[in-house]
């Protein structure tokens, strides 16, 4: 799996919340950000974690090796300083506004190539290292200077693999903030020499990763006691592939993909990107100017709201993708089913595993995930059920079925 491909979909994560709608420093949703994915210092006396904890399991034969690949958020404060060298919060300057923010670089490290096999012998701890970086931009007519400074930071990862049953084991990568600080600072400040929105990206070699979201059932219980501190790991890549792992501090399912509709980023993807292009053209030129002045991402943005076309924006309205699921020919109204529910299931899927389903309906729910929904052959109020009556109609997805007839 190509670690380019992965990062695309970690960095849709990294950068949610980075800037919200309306895209103005001055919102009030835009007043505290990066609430999530942090690593601050262990020195910063806060509420927030200075350590972040990614558990998996893994199918390694004698020769697996695995890369270990650090990714996040480190901010950049840029200050604005006039002619008079006094920090200000913005000029305006032949129509173009300047002013202050926290933008934020990617920063990675990758590890490569560790040993599996070292790993479950010996457990190994590697430093990280990120230096202070400063710059100075010079504004037009000599009338000030943008200055853009980034604070030292240095980290701790720690890998260990602890044997679970066979070839299966258990992978942990811990990663600490070591930067020293001094205890007593504000969020704001503390932030600036914190991890922010950090993934840890897994590429295995001879191995495989075992989903935590749907595990075998022999391997349930070694799934659950998995201790995830503040970020949740899923498979990632082109499905059925096990090879990688990413682990969000968003909860995601396995195998996440970006909408190829999708070509901006709002930062926001709980909203629809058809819903903000629209806002963002409605508001004002000075709304849109200190929109532009906020930070290059937020600029870059606006520019292409503006120059979206017609079909460009029509094509943002949606898209139907069926399921492989659905081009069975066996799927069909009144098709006789076998129902598979998998391992961690509710105590329904309990009970009704391996009963004869009747399908009576195919449905899809507002993330375009396919669900059968079945009557039992052997419910006496089964009728109800065709009538849709709760209790006596259940859903599952397409692949906790196993076909058994199709309809007459």
């Amino acid at each position: 799996m190509s670690i380019e491909r992965v990062k695309e979909i970690a960095d849709a994560v990294l950068f949610e919340g980075y800037i919200l709608y309306p895209y103005r420093p001055s919102a009030i949703k835009n007043q505290q950000r990066w609430t999530f994915g942090g690593v601050f210092p262990s020195a910063y006396d806060g509420d927030e974690p200075a350590l972040m904890q990614t558990e998996t399991l893994l199918n390694a034969r004698a020769s697996a090796e695995v890369d270990v690949t650090l990714r996040f958020l480190h901010t950049q404060r840029r200050q604005i300083v006039n002619a008079a060298g006094e920090q200000v919060s913005s000029l305006v300057l032949d129509g173009k506004q300047y002013v202050a923010w926290d933008e934020a670089v990617v920063r990675d490290a990758t590890i490569p190539k560790l040993s599996i096999e070292a790993l479950a012998k010996a457990p190994q701890s590697l430093s990280l290292a990120f230096p202070a970086a400063r710059s100075v931009e010079s504004l037009p007519h000599a009338a000030g200077e943008i200055i853009r400074s980034g604070e030292t930071l240095t980290g701790l990862v720690e890998l260990s693999v602890q044997p679970v049953q066979g070839g299966v084991c258990r992978l942990r990568v811990t990663i600490e903030n070591t930067t020293p600080v001094a205890a007593k600072m504000s969020r704001a400040d503390a932030q600036r020499y914190a991890f922010l929105s950090t993934h840890t990206i897994l590429i295995a070699r001879d191995a495989e990763f075992i989903s935590l979201l749907d595990p075998p059932v022999a391997l349930l219980d070694a799934a659950a006691i998995c201790d995830n501190r503040g970020t949740w790991p899923v498979l990632a890549g082109q499905e059925p592939a096990k090879d990688t792992v990413l682990s969000s501090p968003i909860v995601l399912y396995d195998y996440p993909q970006v909408a190829p509709e999708s070509k901006a980023e709002f930062f926001d993807s709980t909203e629809i990107d058809e819903l903000l292009t629209l806002r963002v053209l409605t508001l004002t030129e000075d709304e849109q100017r200190e929109m532009a002045a906020t930070d290059p991402r937020t600029r870059a943005l606006l520019a292409r709201c503006r120059e979206l076309s017609r079909d460009r924006l029509y094509e943002l309205h949606g898209a139907f993708r069926p399921s492989s699921a659905l081009e069975a020919p066996a799927l069909a109204i009144g098709a006789r089913v076998r129902l598979k529910p998998k391992g961690r299931g509710d105590i329904f899927d309990l009970a009704l595993r391996d009963k004869i389903g009747v399908v009576q309906a195919i449905e899809r729910d507002f993330e375009n995930r396919a669900h059968v929904a079945v009557t039992l052959l052997d419910d006496p109020g089964g009728d109800l059920g065709q009538g849709g009556f709760p209790g006596h109609r259940f859903f599952f997805a397409a692949d906790e079925v196993e076909w058994l007839e199709t309809a007459p």
